[in-house]
Protein backbone atom coordinates (compact mmCIF):
# COMPACT_ATOMS: atom_id res chain seq x y z
CA UNK A 1 0.00 0.00 0.00
CA UNK A 2 1.17 3.59 -0.75
CA UNK A 3 2.47 5.41 2.18
CA UNK A 4 2.11 8.84 0.26
CA UNK A 5 0.73 11.57 2.33
CA UNK A 6 -2.10 13.24 -0.35
CA UNK A 7 -2.71 17.05 -0.43
CA UNK A 8 -6.19 16.84 0.49
CA UNK A 9 -8.93 14.04 1.74
CA UNK A 10 -10.32 11.57 -0.71
CA UNK A 11 -13.41 10.09 -0.67
CA UNK A 12 -14.60 7.51 -3.45
CA UNK A 13 -18.17 6.27 -3.12
CA UNK A 14 -19.13 2.88 -4.71
CA UNK A 15 -21.79 3.86 -7.65
CA UNK A 16 -23.22 0.56 -7.07
CA UNK A 17 -23.19 -1.75 -4.40
CA UNK A 18 -21.65 -4.85 -5.67
CA UNK A 19 -22.20 -8.33 -4.79
CA UNK A 20 -20.28 -10.04 -2.18
CA UNK A 21 -16.78 -11.68 -3.15
CA UNK A 22 -17.96 -14.94 -1.52
CA UNK A 23 -14.33 -16.20 -3.56
CA UNK A 24 -12.57 -19.61 -1.43
CA UNK A 25 -9.31 -20.19 -1.56
CA UNK A 26 -8.51 -23.60 -1.68
CA UNK A 27 -4.52 -23.72 -1.57
CA UNK A 28 -1.27 -21.63 -2.26
CA UNK A 29 1.37 -23.88 -4.14
CA UNK A 30 4.50 -23.46 -5.87
CA UNK A 31 5.79 -25.89 -7.84
CA UNK A 32 8.72 -26.45 -10.28
CA UNK A 33 8.40 -29.67 -11.72
CA UNK A 34 4.93 -30.47 -12.52
CA UNK A 35 4.22 -30.49 -16.07
CA UNK A 36 2.40 -33.68 -17.03
CA UNK A 37 2.77 -34.43 -20.87
CA UNK A 38 -0.72 -34.86 -20.97
CA UNK A 39 -4.07 -32.70 -21.06
CA UNK A 40 -4.92 -31.73 -17.62
CA UNK A 41 -8.45 -30.32 -15.99
CA UNK A 42 -8.95 -28.68 -12.72
CA UNK A 43 -12.01 -28.77 -10.84
CA UNK A 44 -11.25 -25.25 -9.36
CA UNK A 45 -9.73 -21.80 -11.11
CA UNK A 46 -6.35 -21.47 -10.25
CA UNK A 47 -4.26 -17.54 -10.38
CA UNK A 48 -0.47 -18.47 -11.69
CA UNK A 49 2.49 -16.16 -11.62
CA UNK A 50 5.41 -17.23 -13.77
CA UNK A 51 8.51 -17.15 -10.72
CA UNK A 52 11.44 -17.85 -13.30
CA UNK A 53 12.19 -19.87 -16.79
CA UNK A 54 10.04 -20.07 -19.88
CA UNK A 55 7.34 -21.65 -21.37
CA UNK A 56 3.93 -21.87 -22.84
CA UNK A 57 -0.32 -23.06 -22.06
CA UNK A 58 -2.45 -23.95 -23.90
CA UNK A 59 -6.05 -23.12 -23.59
CA UNK A 60 -9.21 -23.45 -25.68
CA UNK A 61 -6.74 -24.67 -28.54
CA UNK A 62 -4.35 -21.42 -28.73
CA UNK A 63 -1.18 -21.18 -27.20
CA UNK A 64 0.07 -18.65 -24.76
CA UNK A 65 4.12 -18.15 -24.15
CA UNK A 66 4.96 -18.06 -20.86
CA UNK A 67 7.60 -16.01 -19.02
CA UNK A 68 9.10 -14.66 -15.46
CA UNK A 69 6.24 -12.32 -14.26
CA UNK A 70 3.31 -13.70 -16.29
CA UNK A 71 0.16 -14.17 -14.75
CA UNK A 72 -2.26 -16.74 -16.15
CA UNK A 73 -5.52 -18.05 -15.65
CA UNK A 74 -6.42 -21.92 -15.09
CA UNK A 75 -10.22 -22.28 -15.89
CA UNK A 76 -12.48 -25.03 -13.73
CA UNK A 77 -13.85 -27.58 -16.13
CA UNK A 78 -11.57 -26.41 -19.36
CA UNK A 79 -8.96 -28.71 -20.29
CA UNK A 80 -5.52 -26.74 -20.42
CA UNK A 81 -1.79 -27.98 -21.41
CA UNK A 82 1.17 -26.22 -19.03
CA UNK A 83 4.69 -26.74 -20.30
CA UNK A 84 8.18 -26.00 -19.20
CA UNK A 85 10.39 -25.33 -22.66
CA UNK A 86 13.55 -23.57 -20.21
CA UNK A 87 12.85 -24.47 -16.61
CA UNK A 88 9.84 -23.07 -15.61
CA UNK A 89 8.35 -22.60 -12.45
CA UNK A 90 5.50 -20.93 -10.90
CA UNK A 91 2.88 -20.22 -8.13
CA UNK A 92 -0.93 -20.35 -7.96
CA UNK A 93 -3.74 -19.82 -6.29
CA UNK A 94 -6.59 -22.09 -6.30
CA UNK A 95 -10.12 -20.74 -6.12
CA UNK A 96 -13.65 -21.45 -6.26
CA UNK A 97 -16.81 -18.85 -5.33
CA UNK A 98 -20.46 -18.17 -6.66
CA UNK A 99 -19.02 -14.76 -7.50
CA UNK A 100 -15.83 -16.21 -9.55
CA UNK A 101 -17.81 -15.39 -12.95
CA UNK A 102 -18.42 -12.15 -11.80
CA UNK A 103 -15.15 -11.57 -10.80
CA UNK A 104 -13.45 -12.57 -14.17
CA UNK A 105 -16.29 -10.66 -16.02
CA UNK A 106 -14.89 -7.50 -14.59
CA UNK A 107 -11.33 -8.15 -14.92
CA UNK A 108 -11.91 -8.95 -18.37
CA UNK A 109 -10.57 -12.59 -18.10
CA UNK A 110 -11.57 -15.15 -20.41
CA UNK A 111 -10.29 -18.57 -21.68
CA UNK A 112 -9.22 -16.14 -24.78
CA UNK A 113 -7.52 -13.42 -22.98
CA UNK A 114 -6.15 -15.63 -20.30
CA UNK A 115 -2.27 -14.53 -19.95
CA UNK A 116 -0.73 -10.89 -18.75
CA UNK A 117 2.45 -9.79 -19.14
CA UNK A 118 4.63 -7.57 -16.84
CA UNK A 119 4.11 -8.13 -13.54
CA UNK A 120 7.49 -9.14 -12.25
CA UNK A 121 7.13 -6.77 -9.46
CA UNK A 122 4.77 -9.38 -7.58
CA UNK A 123 7.21 -11.80 -7.08
CA UNK A 124 9.14 -10.99 -4.40
CA UNK A 125 5.12 -10.62 -2.54
CA UNK A 126 3.79 -13.90 -3.12
CA UNK A 127 7.47 -15.43 -2.75
CA UNK A 128 7.53 -14.10 0.65
CA UNK A 129 3.85 -14.90 1.94
CA UNK A 130 4.13 -18.47 0.74
CA UNK A 131 6.95 -18.68 2.92
CA UNK A 132 5.08 -17.43 6.22
CA UNK A 133 2.28 -19.26 5.40
CA UNK A 134 1.16 -21.28 8.48
CA UNK A 135 -1.57 -23.37 8.76
CA UNK A 136 -3.06 -20.86 11.35
CA UNK A 137 -2.78 -17.72 8.71
CA UNK A 138 -2.86 -19.55 5.49
CA UNK A 139 -6.31 -18.61 4.62
CA UNK A 140 -5.30 -14.77 5.54
CA UNK A 141 -2.17 -14.50 3.72
CA UNK A 142 -3.43 -16.16 0.05
CA UNK A 143 -6.51 -13.91 0.71
CA UNK A 144 -4.54 -11.18 0.35
CA UNK A 145 -2.03 -12.18 -1.89
CA UNK A 146 -4.86 -13.20 -4.28
CA UNK A 147 -6.71 -9.66 -4.15
CA UNK A 148 -3.36 -7.89 -4.47
CA UNK A 149 -2.37 -9.15 -7.51
CA UNK A 150 -6.62 -8.52 -8.44
CA UNK A 151 -6.14 -5.03 -7.84
CA UNK A 152 -3.17 -5.27 -10.62
CA UNK A 153 -5.11 -6.67 -12.84
CA UNK A 154 -7.95 -4.50 -12.61
CA UNK A 155 -6.00 -1.47 -12.99
CA UNK A 156 -4.11 -3.03 -16.48
CA UNK A 157 -4.20 -0.36 -19.33
CA UNK A 158 -5.75 -1.29 -22.19
CA UNK A 159 -5.69 1.68 -24.67
CA UNK A 160 -5.30 0.77 -28.14
CA UNK A 161 -1.95 0.78 -29.15
CA UNK A 162 0.96 -0.42 -31.28
CA UNK A 163 2.58 -3.82 -29.42
CA UNK A 164 5.67 -2.54 -28.08
CA UNK A 165 4.61 0.89 -27.00
CA UNK A 166 1.63 -0.67 -25.19
CA UNK A 167 3.59 -3.14 -23.87
CA UNK A 168 6.83 -0.51 -22.83
CA UNK A 169 3.82 1.82 -21.69
CA UNK A 170 2.62 -0.70 -19.01
CA UNK A 171 5.85 -1.71 -18.06
CA UNK A 172 6.37 1.87 -17.42
CA UNK A 173 3.02 2.36 -15.34
CA UNK A 174 4.12 -1.25 -13.16
CA UNK A 175 7.40 0.55 -12.38
CA UNK A 176 5.41 3.63 -11.42
CA UNK A 177 3.11 1.95 -8.96
CA UNK A 178 5.92 0.21 -7.58
CA UNK A 179 7.80 2.95 -6.62
CA UNK A 180 4.65 4.66 -5.78
CA UNK A 181 4.25 1.73 -3.09
CA UNK A 182 7.92 1.20 -1.93
CA UNK A 183 10.06 4.52 -2.11
CA UNK A 184 10.47 4.27 1.30
CA UNK A 185 12.79 1.54 1.01
CA UNK A 186 16.52 2.52 1.58
CA UNK A 187 17.66 -0.32 -0.64
CA UNK A 188 15.15 0.85 -3.83
CA UNK A 189 17.47 2.06 -6.42
CA UNK A 190 17.35 2.19 -10.59
CA UNK A 191 19.16 -1.14 -10.65
CA UNK A 192 17.20 -3.12 -8.40
CA UNK A 193 14.48 -1.99 -10.08
CA UNK A 194 16.02 -2.94 -13.24
CA UNK A 195 17.23 -6.54 -11.97
CA UNK A 196 13.44 -6.82 -10.71
CA UNK A 197 11.88 -6.00 -13.90
CA UNK A 198 14.40 -7.92 -15.76
CA UNK A 199 15.60 -4.82 -18.04
CA UNK A 200 18.80 -2.74 -18.40
CA UNK A 201 19.09 0.45 -16.56
CA UNK A 202 19.56 2.50 -19.28
CA UNK A 203 16.21 1.26 -20.81
CA UNK A 204 14.09 1.34 -17.96
CA UNK A 205 15.78 5.34 -17.18
CA UNK A 206 14.95 6.41 -20.98
CA UNK A 207 11.80 4.57 -21.31
CA UNK A 208 10.36 5.86 -18.16
CA UNK A 209 11.63 9.31 -18.98
CA UNK A 210 9.26 9.05 -22.43
CA UNK A 211 6.36 7.84 -20.67
CA UNK A 212 6.18 9.67 -17.43
CA UNK A 213 8.49 12.93 -18.19
CA UNK A 214 11.37 12.44 -15.94
CA UNK A 215 14.15 9.75 -15.01
CA UNK A 216 13.10 6.87 -12.36
CA UNK A 217 15.83 8.45 -9.78
CA UNK A 218 13.77 11.87 -10.43
CA UNK A 219 10.85 10.24 -9.63
CA UNK A 220 11.72 8.27 -7.22
CA UNK A 221 13.19 11.57 -5.56
CA UNK A 222 10.13 13.41 -6.15
CA UNK A 223 7.88 10.72 -3.56
CA UNK A 224 10.08 10.99 -1.08
CA UNK A 225 10.39 14.73 -1.02
CA UNK A 226 6.79 14.63 -1.01
CA UNK A 227 6.49 12.39 1.78
CA UNK A 228 8.96 14.46 3.77
CA UNK A 229 7.33 17.93 2.92
CA UNK A 230 4.23 16.13 4.18
CA UNK A 231 5.67 14.83 6.98
CA UNK A 232 6.87 18.21 8.37
CA UNK A 233 3.55 19.61 8.21
CA UNK A 234 2.58 16.41 10.48
CA UNK A 235 4.48 17.80 12.99
CA UNK A 236 7.68 15.48 12.74
CA UNK A 237 10.80 17.23 13.55
CA UNK A 238 13.68 15.09 13.64
CA UNK A 239 15.87 15.05 10.52
CA UNK A 240 16.58 11.44 11.02
CA UNK A 241 13.37 9.98 12.22
CA UNK A 242 12.20 11.89 8.51
CA UNK A 243 15.16 10.83 6.58
CA UNK A 244 14.56 7.33 7.81
CA UNK A 245 10.80 7.25 6.65
CA UNK A 246 11.63 8.25 3.43
CA UNK A 247 14.10 5.99 2.40
CA UNK A 248 17.44 7.80 3.37
CA UNK A 249 20.11 6.09 5.43
CA UNK A 250 21.81 9.48 5.74
CA UNK A 251 20.02 12.74 7.35
CA UNK A 252 22.60 14.84 5.68
CA UNK A 253 22.24 14.07 3.00
CA UNK A 254 18.59 14.08 2.45
CA UNK A 255 18.62 17.58 3.86
CA UNK A 256 21.22 18.59 0.85
CA UNK A 257 18.46 16.90 -1.27
CA UNK A 258 15.44 19.00 0.50
CA UNK A 259 17.30 21.93 0.13
CA UNK A 260 17.86 21.53 -3.83
CA UNK A 261 14.19 20.38 -3.76
CA UNK A 262 12.47 23.42 -2.02
CA UNK A 263 15.41 26.07 -1.15
CA UNK A 264 15.69 25.50 2.46
CA UNK A 265 16.20 23.17 4.96
CA UNK A 266 13.15 20.87 6.56
CA UNK A 267 13.79 22.83 9.55
CA UNK A 268 13.49 26.10 8.11
CA UNK A 269 10.86 24.94 6.39
CA UNK A 270 8.79 23.80 9.62
CA UNK A 271 9.83 27.57 10.96
CA UNK A 272 7.58 28.50 7.86
CA UNK A 273 4.85 26.25 8.25
CA UNK A 274 4.38 27.85 12.33
CA UNK A 275 3.85 31.13 10.98
CA UNK A 276 1.14 30.05 9.06
CA UNK A 277 -2.34 29.31 10.45
CA UNK A 278 -3.53 25.62 9.75
CA UNK A 279 -6.76 26.42 7.62
CA UNK A 280 -4.00 28.55 5.83
CA UNK A 281 -1.88 26.51 5.14
CA UNK A 282 -4.32 23.57 4.32
CA UNK A 283 -6.65 25.66 1.75
CA UNK A 284 -3.55 27.06 -0.08
CA UNK A 285 -1.71 23.83 0.27
CA UNK A 286 1.94 26.50 0.87
CA UNK A 287 4.52 23.90 1.17
CA UNK A 288 7.62 26.17 0.92
CA UNK A 289 10.17 28.39 3.15
CA UNK A 290 9.13 31.93 3.34
CA UNK A 291 11.60 34.58 2.05
CA UNK A 292 12.78 34.92 5.68
CA UNK A 293 13.03 31.65 6.77
CA UNK A 294 15.32 31.00 3.52
CA UNK A 295 17.54 33.98 4.32
CA UNK A 296 17.49 32.66 8.09
CA UNK A 297 18.53 29.13 7.10
CA UNK A 298 20.94 30.12 4.57
CA UNK A 299 22.60 32.86 7.20
CA UNK A 300 22.81 29.55 9.43
CA UNK A 301 24.71 27.42 7.13
CA UNK A 302 27.12 30.34 6.33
Amino acid sequence: MSRQILPKNICKVFPTPQAPPDIDITNFVYEANDFPPEEQLRTTYALCLVISGKGHYVVASKTHPLTRGDIFMIFSTKKFYLHSDDAMTYSYISFTGLQVHNLLHRLRISVLSPVFHGYAMLIPHWQESLQRATQENLDLIALSTFYKTISYLATRDESPQTGSDKKGDELMAQIKRYIDEHFQEQALTLDGIATLFGYHPKYISERFKRAMGQTVTHYLTDCRMHYARALIYEGYTSVTMIADACGYRDPMYFSRVFTKTYGCSPMAMRRGMQKQSGTEYALNNTYGCSPTDAQEDKTIKQ
